[in-house]
């Protein structure tokens, strides 16, 4: 587990963020998932992010305005609040490989800066093999069932908004998670514009619906 100082966001925001390390889902052990290429297993991977993010009671800057003062100097007094991420990332194996193996090779890859990439966007985020099973005549993957599978949600045990969607700036947004073998930065796509964003039947019924959440959301 290891604990960075992660950029300020601005002269009075302190974010520090805590990475755990690569899981296995043992639960799940090694398994064919849908589509599985031949020859290969899937493995599930989880990894923990948690952040804690100091917010001053008083400003004493503005996004035009700066100071000659640090926000410490001011003395005021802080709030803390905390956020914890589980990212979850599937990965294909050779057949005939063990789950020994491959916690040897994660431990391996963490050494060298592994991680859970997070990739948000306002569109689905395809890799080039889910752009190739759009394009081809001969693989049934559409556009609408990748976003409708990415788009970003609400847990399904949440207390108030079970399963809703969460909008960024009003509009859908999509997440994914990657494997990297370095440490990679973490991806953000979204914009202001309002009129740039992708969305699918399904999602477009449920914004139209009111069911969707709007801003503020860790991810």
């Amino acid at each position: 587990m290891t604990t960075t100082q992660s950029p300020v966001v601005s002269s009075e925001v302190k974010k520090q963020t805590t990475v755990g390390g690569i899981t296995i889902n043992m639960e799940k052990g090694l398994y064919k998932a849908d589509y599985q290429k031949e020859h290969s297993l899937t493995v599930e991977l989880r990894q923990v992010i948690k952040t804690q993010s100091d917010y001053p009671a008083q400003r004493f800057t503005g996004d035009l305005q700066d100071s000659l003062f640090s926000i410490d100097e001011f003395e005021t007094e802080t709030k803390s609040y905390d956020n914890t991420e589980t990212r979850i990332a599937w990965m294909n194996v050779p057949e005939g490989t063990t789950i020994e193996v491959i916690a040897q090779r994660i431990a391996t890859a963490m050494n060298n800066g592994a991680r859970l990439q997070r990739v948000l966007s306002n569109h689905p985020i395809l890799d080039n093999n889910q752009k190739y099973a759009v394009e081809s005549s001969t693989v049934n993957r559409t556009l609408e069932d990748f976003a409708n599978s990415q788009v970003v949600r609400y847990p399904v045990n949440h207390v108030t908004n079970p399963g809703q969607l969460i909008l960024h700036n009003g509009k859908p947004q999509y997440r994914r998670v990657f494997f990297a073998a370095t440490n990679k930065p973490d991806i953000d796509n979204r914009n202001d514009n309002p009129t740039d964003f992708y969305f699918s039947a399904e999602i477009l019924a449920e914004m139209n619906g009111s069911a969707a959440t709007m801003q503020g959301q860790s991810l």
